[in-house]
């Protein structure tokens, strides 16, 4: 079965919840499935900010899922100043070349 990426760059709103399902059904489907976050797209694990709070809680289903491939880019984050600490448990911290090598590891890219 084909690997897919979803890279997700935008931050929480219609757009988002419509991706989030779409990865939820790759996940039920059991094909290898990695999601990226960067730029924006960061905003949407954060917690506790109410904006923000019904797309983290969406993003932490994915492990009931068995997507556990889930990388934020450490360079969105400085750039955005989020401490780590407020990121899900979940998700790992990749630099750019890992996040490049991410990309290429996979068949399938589809951006939010």
């Amino acid at each position: 079965m084909r690997s897919v990426t979803y890279v997700i760059t935008k931050p929480p709103g219609a757009i988002a919840n419509e991706t989030i399902d779409m990865i939820l059904v790759s996940g039920v489907m059991e094909q290898p499935t990695t999601v990226l976050f960067l730029q924006d797209g960061v905003y949407q694990l954060l917690q506790g900010d109410s904006k923000y709070r019904d797309t983290a809680t969406k993003w932490s289903t994915l492990q009931s899922f068995d997507i556990e491939n889930v990388f934020v880019d450490q360079q969105s984050l400085i750039d955005r100043q989020i401490d780590l600490g407020k990121l899900p448990s979940f998700v790992s911290v990749v630099d750019r070349t890992q996040f490049r090598q991410l990309l290429l590891n996979n068949d399938l890219i589809v951006n939010d």
